[in-house]
């Protein structure tokens, strides 16, 4: 390779570390030892250039700043986006919506969605138990990675209690780390990204992407502290594009500012086109958060029956429209094949208000399970945290009527600044008394986990009662057999 292709190329896997010089031969037996490559490529300079030589050759000697403050700035026109859908639903499917569904039958068409499904095919490709440090691994709402060496051990057992706890659903590993350690902080991390949003309104959709990941980590009772992302777009050349892409940005910042967690790095893929239509605008972010205690990290899935399962949010309802978030949901894409509407309302300080909310109960150790409620709404949500024990649900809902939309938007509507929590019934007022503390978090309760089916009541009348595993086997069965299916051709 010439020197300019190993400066400039954007090959994988290639990492760059800084460390003590002292140190230097310490660092590179770890790479050693686990037989990966490393190379003393440099030493860090008081003068602010980076020189650059190859067989003893100088080939570079820039000053700093012509990479930072002096670098080239693209100022591309910036259009304007508006998604060429309607933004309220259209008169079809009002018709659909307005008559009694099989709400079974959507449901299980849901959790056997590419979005939705079980991706445990593709995270068992890994090793998510490295050094036993693993807390809550895949499948949850966030992993939780305990950072040895910050508590009190009393007794220490090599790491196989550890091993053996995390092998259980979801790879929650907490009660070993209970019996092994005393309050050890830990790290818990999280993925969210929503094109379909991103591409109704890219500013509020982006917003959404840096909200959901950060609840997923305050789900688990860790505190947001910092974000990364990976900004998906297709070609910025087309000012539309472009208007997708500042927006989108500008809705990162805004919505990083306000819950604290400022962006400590990232990078774009753009240009992602087919036959020059540019893909949905999809912001991922990635959420990281702390637990100053391990042994307290909250779970996603249901622990056992007789829990009670409280709904708990920030959301007081100003600028909700439920027929146009439909349009933007899981539901619309999957079941009616229609896309419409706006994503739903997002206020920040009722957000930052929720996680302050869900670190204060697990501190207190008032719950024992939470879950985002996103993708596929309630009803996912419900039956998702079912799986992991096979366990089951009873919910109770009251609505105004027993209109076929309200019933529709209750079970599969997807709203931000909202969990599903389980906690022990006894608990209740005080998980009330917490939240009183906590300006616009409230709570009811939905239901208890069981020992039987899923069942769903509203208004006193039964809408979903299904054997827990008739739900499970269309979800965890899903990506393998879309998999199956696929037909490649050379």
């Amino acid at each position: 390779m010439t020197s300019y292709e190993i400066m400039l190329s954007e090959s994988q896997e290639r990492m760059l570390l800084v460390a003590d010089k002292e140190r230097a031969v310490e660092v590179l037996d770890v790479f050693s030892k686990w037989g990966l490559d490393a190379s003393i490529v440099g030493e860090v300079t008081a003068e602010p250039r980076m020189r650059i030589t190859q067989g003893g050759v100088l080939v570079a000697d820039i000053p700093n700043r012509s990479l930072t403050d002096d670098a080239p700035v693209y100022r591309r026109p910036v259009g304007e986006w508006k998604a060429p859908v309607p933004l309220d639903p259209p008169a079809h499917v009002l018709e659909v919506l307005k008559r009694p569904r099989d709400y079974t039958a959507d449901l299980k068409k849901l959790l056997a969605s590419s979005n939705i499904c079980d991706k445990r095919w593709v995270y068992e490709q890994y090793d998510s138990m490295v050094q036993t440090n693993t807390v809550q691994g895949p499948g949850g709402e966030a992993g939780v990675m305990r950072i040895k060496g910050t508590g009190v051990s009393r007794s220490h057992t090599g790491g196989v209690v550890e091993f053996l706890a995390a092998s259980t659903p979801e790879g929650e590993a907490a009660l070993a780390c209970d019996r092994s350690t005393n309050g050890e902080r830990g790290l818990a991390m999280a993925l969210a990204g929503n094109g379909r949003w991103t591409y109704l309104d890219p500013k509020l959709g982006a917003m959404h992407a840096v909200a959901e990941a950060a609840r997923k980590v305050a789900c688990t009772g860790a505190t947001p502290v910092a974000a990364t992302n990976c900004l998906n777009f297709g070609n910025p050349e087309k000012p539309e594009i472009m208007a997708q892409l500042s927006a989108a940005i500008d809705g990162i910042a805004e919505a990083c500012t306000a819950l604290g967690t400022p962006v400590t790095g990232g990078n774009v893929s753009l240009y992602n086109e087919t036959k020059g239509v540019g893909i949905y605008p999809t912001p991922v972010l990635g959420v990281v958060g702390i637990i100053d205690d391990v042994t307290k990290a909250v779970p996603a899935s249901f622990r056992k029956a007789g829990d009670a399962i409280f709904f708990i949010s920030a959301i007081r309802g100003e600028g909700r429209k439920a027929k146009q978030d439909m349009g933007a949901t899981d539901f619309a894409k999957t079941v009616l094949g229609e896309l419409w509407g706006a994503p739903p309302v997002l206020d920040l300080n009722e957000e930052l208000a929720l996680h302050k909310a869900l670190a204060a109960l697990a501190g207190k150790g008032l719950l024992a399970s939470a879950s985002d409620l996103s993708d596929g709404g309630c009803a996912v949500n419900l039956a998702k945290a079912c799986f992991p024990r096979d366990l089951g649900v009873r919910i109770a809902m009251r609505l105004d009527s027993d209109d076929p939309f309200l019933v529709t938007e209750r079970l599969f509507s997807e709203i931000g600044s909202s969990v599903i929590a389980t906690a022990d019934p006894a608990k209740a007022e005080e998980i009330q008394a917490v939240l009183k503390q906590h300006s616009g978090v409230w709570a009811f309760r939905l239901g208890d986990v069981t020992d039987g089916n899923y069942t769903i009541e509203i208004n006193g009348k039964t809408i979903i009662d299904a054997p827990v595993r008739a739900l499970k086997d269309p979800w965890s069965g899903a990506m393998v057999d879309q998999l199956a299916a696929e037909v490649v051709t050379a």
